[in-house]
């Protein structure tokens, strides 16, 4: 039988974000509860072996959803000149047309009205889950919820 549970994709920084938390630690979590919960999931720690960017797109091409973990420097990375695995990333679900769902993970981004340039052209109209508060990777319950009416 078919695994009914969307697999996901997980693009994140691993930069500290305004609270000094540790953002990849923060997305390892919900990566970890996502698999408990029977999803399949797409993240780097787990996959990026051999050549980079074909791990990304083979990941990118085998997952339904892209989970976008919304910080301030992810909005930043992507709207810079020149080569980042963020922006790799973001720019190649947009090309191919992927399900994207906003998770936002620092209180300064939770108005999608100052999601600005690639980021806010893409996704400040959609509804976002809000991981904002610390622990609250701990809680998956919305994004379980979004997740399962896709």
């Amino acid at each position: 039988m078919k695994n009914s549970n969307p697999s996901v994709f997980l693009t994140h920084t691993w930069v500290k974000d305004e609270l000094n938390r540790d953002n990849h630690s923060r997305v390892a979590t919900v990566n970890k509860l996502l698999k408990a919960h029977g999803f399949k999931t797409w993240f780097d720690e787990d996959k990026m072996e051999g050549h980079i960017d074909q791990r990304m797109a083979e990941g990118i091409n085998d997952s339904d959803v892209i989970l976008v973990f919304i910080t301030k420097t992810y909005m930043e990375k992507l709207n810079t000149e020149g080569h980042d695995n963020c922006k790799k990333e973001f720019t190649y679900a947009i090309i191919q047309n992927k399900k994207m769902i906003p998770i936002v993970m620092e209180s300064c981004m939770r108005n999608h009205k100052e999601w600005i340039g690639i980021l806010g052209v893409n996704l400040a109209g959609d509804l976002y889950v809000d991981m904002s508060e610390t622990d609250s990777e701990y809680n998956i319950t919305a994004l379980i919820e979004r997740l399962k009416r896709i």
